[in-house]
């Protein structure tokens, strides 16, 4: 799964939580039920700086919304995916700890499922999008 898909459906659910501590924990929760969607993970470097570059949007959206809730769902459902970057990085495998990451996510993903994340993206954008609005404005002044 995306990093920016994680960040957007973690942000949603720490929206609707609120509070910072259990949004975060929203937000990794969201991590954990995003990664039993059978998906395939890019590990292209431009793919990745993309997706790095949108979890960032995503997160800076929150904090100019001055939705500290969905700023740290954000967080909480993007740093589960840290410890994957030695993986990539250094290209071999290392220990997992998020529960989640503990399986090949890739194994049931057939060609049918690819279709998906797409729209699960999609769904997540616009809802995050809509919460923003509703706290900024459509002229994204603050209310």
């Amino acid at each position: 799964m995306k990093g920016t898909t994680h960040a957007l459906v973690g942000g949603l659910s720490g929206a609707l939580v609120g509070r910072p501590a259990l949004a975060f924990v929203a937000g990794a929760v969201s991590h954990a039920l995003l990664d039993f969607v059978p998906h395939r993970d890019q590990n292209r470097p431009l793919h990745l700086i993309a997706d790095g570059c949108g979890v960032l949007v995503v997160l800076a959206l929150a904090v100019v919304a001055g939705n500290i809730g969905m700023a740290a769902g954000v967080i909480g459902g993007v740093i589960p995916d840290l410890e994957n970057v030695p993986d990539i990085l250094f290209k071999r495998k290392t220990r997992k700890f998020f529960p989640s990451h503990w399986w090949e996510h890739e194994a049931a993903a057939g060609s049918r499922w690819t279709a998906i994340e797409p729209v699960l993206f999609v769904v997540a954008a616009v809802g995050f999008v809509v919460v923003v609005l509703g706290r900024t404005g459509p002229a994204g002044v603050f209310k």
